[in-house]
């Protein structure tokens, strides 16, 4: 079962990221339209940049400041400690 339910996350994935490549291009094509078009695609693209993105790592852990804040506490206490206990007999 957790096969299928990671096969089934990685679908998804990819399905997505087909449907980012075909809206971008659509938008890409259409961006040289004028009047009402032209409008709609600004008015699109003004909430697309002002609407919260949430990244997630395979859909369970999210990837925020809280997240990336921890791991670089993590990494810069274990380089801390590796440099105050290293072996000082090495030549």
């Amino acid at each position: 079962m957790a096969i299928s339910g990671s096969l089934d996350r990685h679908f998804l994935s990819v399905m997505s990221l087909l449907l980012i490549k075909r809206t971008k291009n659509l938008i890409c094509k259409a961006h040289s339209a004028k009047g009402r078009i032209k409008y709609k695609l600004d008015q699109f693209s003004t909430e697309i940049l002002h609407q919260g993105v949430l990244f997630t790592l395979v859909g369970e852990v999210s990837l925020d400041n809280h997240l990336l804040f921890s791991i670089f506490k993590t990494v810069t206490t274990y380089m801390f400690l590796f440099f105050l206990f290293e072996d000082k007999t090495k030549t």
